[in-house]
């Protein structure tokens, strides 16, 4: 019968990365910003990136 929608298993793995991926480039380009002093840019990544990886993690999936 399948999975409906985006209840795959295989996906499960996949958004897990996302997440992770996700994560760490909030982190890795707000230190870049900071230490560059782009206080803006610094900003807008450590809050919309985390954000972002929030909203996969949400996904309809296993990842739990």
């Amino acid at each position: 019968m399948g999975y409906p929608g985006m209840m795959d298993p295989t996906g499960q793995g996949y958004q897990a990365v996302v997440v992770s991926a996700l994560r760490t480039t909030a982190w890795w380009t707000f230190g870049i910003a900071v230490l560059g002093r782009c206080w803006i840019t610094a900003g807008v990544q450590v809050c919309l990136l985390p954000l972002a990886a929030w909203w996969v993690g949400t996904f309809d999936t296993y990842y739990t």
